[in-house]
């Protein structure tokens, strides 16, 4: 079987460079996951000459990134896939025409010089609808099946934008449902999205795909009063009742938290009013891998009311297990139930029933604390690594051929 990949990594210290030098940060997720696939392609004995990448890296427009603009840059991926940056002009209000025009002609290359293979397929990750519209039409031309990973719904991507950019987005964002349900088949993070993408087409859900090489990381210590945090600070995420939760407990304790997001700037204000509270910003990913495993607990407090946890998988949740740290999260229904026998699981973000989680878990002997997390990291790395993972993947493509 041959596979175009068409998806947002790219060879990482180059990336992460760019990144670093960026005003506007790109959520890691998406790097995260499909490097994490690319390894589980290789464990499951894709070759490089059976897969080639296509690239839309995740960098912001101009002025948010010093880059005005890519051609075609090749790179190695793992040292295994090549992989070709779809040249771009970094500019908003061009980049998603040039996109569009790029992958035109990229993909359109791929499908001519596969023709007569047999069994072929595009996988692209994410409904990015500039090239997502083209891998439409052109698999279609071309009698060549396409698939791709969901994993967001387009209509929940663009709920906080305003003003001008809300206008746009809801332009694109028409566009973008327009096409949603013309592939061919799905990898959803949870099962729900079959509902609101394509009831009637084939899936396979694949709620995430853990990196086990992080596991490698060692803690230089444990810091047994640190509750930790790490990713978008977001109001819809629930911060304002983790930190009305925390200011309720009168324990010797920390809340470390990292990230960025739009409840930043109440967040430093909180922790100028409590010490306890340490804001630290964005930081490398491998230093906070590291702060994950040397923290006492680590905290994800969603409100499971809220309709977009139905169609969310939080991508934190299987680091966050990985890393040997006991989890306490929100019984999100985007979580399948497996994961709560290996974490503290609440039924509310509630202030009061966050405090009282907190405080149970803290109650609790070493021992226990110690016997939970090492549970939830075989958990992950036993039967959610990216081997496993990526061969449910694959096994789907396979099938539909």
């Amino acid at each position: 079987m041959k596979i175009l990949y068409i998806g947002t990594v790219s060879e990482n210290e180059e990336y992460e460079s760019i990144l670093k030098n960026s005003r506007v940060k790109a959520s890691a997720a998406p790097h995260v996951f499909e490097t994490a696939f690319a390894k589980g392609m290789i464990e499951n004995g894709v070759t490089a000459e059976a897969v080639a990448f296509l690239s839309f890296p995740m960098i912001a427009s101009f002025p948010g990134s010093k880059l005005l603009r890519w051609g075609a840059k090749k790179q190695k991926i793992l040292n295994t896939y090549d992989t070709t940056w779809i040249p771009a002009i970094n500019v908003q209000g061009l980049k998603m025409g040039s996109q569009a025009r790029s992958s035109k002609r990229l993909i359109k290359a791929w499908l001519k010089k596969n023709v007569d293979e047999p069994e072929k397929c595009v996988l692209m990750y994410s409904l990015y609808q500039p090239i997502a519209k083209n891998v439409i039409a052109l698999c279609k031309k071309y009698g060549c099946k396409c698939f791709a990973f969901v994993p967001d719904l387009p209509k929940h991507m663009y709920l906080s934008k305003t003003g001008i950019r809300a206008f746009f987005a809801n332009r694109y964002l028409k566009k973008a449902l327009a096409i949603q349900g013309q592939m061919d088949g799905y990898i959803y993070l949870t099962g729900a999205m079959k509902d609101e993408i394509s009831p009637e087409k084939p899936y396979v859900v694949v709620e995430g795909i853990a990196d086990t090489s992080t596991a490698e990381i060692q803690a230089e210590s444990r810091c047994d009063n640190v509750i930790l945090y790490a990713g978008a600070i977001s109001k819809r995420y629930g911060f304002p009742n983790l930190i009305r939760a925390f200011s309720m407990i009168e324990r010797d304790l920390e809340l470390h938290i990292y990230g960025y997001g739009d409840y930043a700037d109440d967040l430093r204000e909180h922790a100028k009013q409590d010490p306890r509270i340490r804001y630290m910003g964005r930081r490398p990913r491998a230093e906070i891998l590291q702060k994950e495993k040397e923290a006492a607990l680590l905290i994800n407090v969603r409100n499971a009311d809220d309709e977009f946890t139905k169609y969310s998988f939080p991508s934190k949740t299987m680091e966050y297990m990985l890393s040997g740290t006991p989890l306490l999260t929100t019984r999100l229904p985007g979580i399948p139930d497996e994961y709560f026998d290996h974490c503290v699981a609440i039924e509310s973000n509630e202030p009061t029933a966050i405090k009282e989680a907190i405080e149970s878990f803290f109650s609790l002997s070493d021992e226990e604390k110690k016997a939970m997390g090492e549970r939830a990291h075989k958990f992950i790395l036993e039967q959610k690594n990216q081997k496993i993972q990526a061969k449910k993947v694959l096994h789907f493509l396979h099938e539909q051929m």
